[in-house]
């Protein structure tokens, strides 16, 4: 794993495989919501990677504020990198908002499954979110095999990239 903070860029490599996703804007851009970052690898195994980001505050407009914290999916074998659970503030006296507790996969068959309950740091018992969802290898229409979010809170068939599924699928680098 090679982090190239110049460009904003994250890379896995084995001894067959590179995949490399624009994980944040390149340094000094000035439109970013998030120009200074942590990264961190929570859990990881030979076919899968759990990695935190943490956006440090600051100020991208005039009395505008941002910092938060992501989690992604890294996945060996779809060369996929998505967002498995995010949570921001814009306030500037606020709380770094990351997740109690912190967010860990279960290996299936085919894929991975989150089950996750609890609430953002610096926020009350009262805003406490439950996601279980279902990340499984498959072929997306183009025939590249991607990781598809299924909620499995809702009745079947109705939770496929629903809004619980967070945030997408990061870019990948090409040529990288």
């Amino acid at each position: 794993m090679r982090l190239d903070p110049q460009l904003g860029q994250l890379t896995f490599g084995t001894p067959v495989v590179r995949h490399t996703f624009a994980i944040a804007s390149p340094r000094g851009d000035r439109t970013s919501v998030c120009p200074e970052y942590s990264l961190q690898i929570v859990e990881a195994s030979a076919a899968h990677a759990l990695a935190r980001m943490v956006c440090l505050q600051a100020e991208y407009a005039p009395a505008r504020y941002h910092m938060g914290v992501d989690y992604y999916l890294y996945d060996v074998d779809t060369g996929v990198m998505r967002n498995i659970w995010r949570a921001a503030v814009s306030d500037k006296n606020g709380r770094m908002p990351d997740a109690n507790p912190k967010p860990s996969l279960q290996v299936i068959p085919n894929g991975y499954q989150l089950d996750w309950s609890g609430a953002p740091q610096g926020r009350g018992k009262d805003s406490t979110t439950t996601l279980h969802n279902r990340f499984t290898r498959t072929s997306a229409k183009n025939g590249q095999q991607t990781l598809l979010c299924t909620n499995l809170s809702v009745p079947k068939g109705q939770g496929v990239e629903d809004e619980m599924c967070e945030g997408g699928i990061l870019p990948r680098v090409v040529n990288k």
